[in-house]
């Protein structure tokens, strides 16, 4: 399955795609932008599921787990 994070870096710059092959990968690359402060960051799976916002925010911290269909618990 491939998983991509989609962020948003800066104002004024075309959002950033990186593809990952494992869900772990995606979710500590979202975890660091969300550290960093970056808005915008998605998590995209290649069935067409997505996470973001809040949900995917607490994923990264530990506080939900996430699902292998992207889906916070």
């Amino acid at each position: 399955m491939v998983y991509v994070v989609r962020a948003t870096v800066s104002e004024g710059v075309r959002p950033i795609a990186l593809r990952f092959d494992t869900l772990d990968k995606a979710l500590r690359q979202a975890r660091a932008f969300i550290e960093r402060g970056v808005e915008s960051v998605s998590l995209a799976d290649g069935d067409g599921h997505l996470i973001d916002g809040p949900e995917l925010a607490a994923c990264c911290r530990g506080e939900k787990s996430l699902s292998p269909d992207l889906k916070a618990s």
